[in-house]
């Protein structure tokens, strides 16, 4: 129950932040051709973290223990 709770917390969260950057990002008065390039940005960025991570062998991210990840763990031992 707790893991349910936290993870609509974390959804709301994101829900959140990503309504307050539409509402900047479309009150804010910059030329368009570089709005479009900035709206992107989190995109990219979460992108290029998730490549690096995969890249790097990154398994385990800390979020959730799920049984499978349990189960993997013990077998490669």
């Amino acid at each position: 129950m707790l893991t349910k709770t936290s993870k609509y917390l974390t959804w709301a969260i994101f829900f959140l932040v990503g309504a307050g950057y539409v509402s900047v990002m479309s009150n804010i008065e910059i030329h368009y051709f570089w709005k479009s390039l900035i709206i992107f940005l989190p995109i990219q960025l979460v992108t290029v973290i998730y490549v690096t991570a995969k890249l790097l062998g990154i398994r385990d991210w800390g979020l959730v223990n799920t049984d499978k990840q349990a189960r993997g763990a013990e077998e490669t031992r």
